[in-house]
């Protein structure tokens, strides 16, 4: 077998043990480890503030202003669309931060 198919089951072992239904969508986004790193990143802050189950929605979309990217947030009884902007290997760091900035903030009904 080889690393990069034995990573490839490691990967899908971790999601399945730490399993929480947290969903990225950047259709325009076409780097498939860029996106890895986007959602692993927006998993880890939604369960730094939201440990649960709870079903959580991420969008990542070009900005109609061309520049940067809109990030559309949605969980239970949330939603928001924040604009982000940086070089696009910032991406994960940025959406780390908005969404710790966002939830750490939130009044959650």
């Amino acid at each position: 077998m080889s690393a990069a198919r034995r990573k490839v089951g490691d990967d899908d072992r971790l999601r399945r043990s730490s399993f929480m239904p947290v969903s990225l969508l950047c259709p325009q986004l076409g780097d498939a480890a860029l996106r890895l790193q986007l959602f692993t990143a927006a998993r880890e802050a939604i369960r730094r503030w939201r440990p649960g189950f709870e079903k959580w929605q991420l969008t990542l979309f070009r900005s109609q202003s061309g520049d940067g990217w809109d990030l559309a947030i949605s969980g239970p009884r949330f939603r928001r669309i924040l604009t982000l902007n940086g070089p696009l290997d910032d991406l994960p760091g940025l959406v780390t931060a908005y969404v710790d900035a966002v939830l750490s903030n939130a009044e959650w009904a």
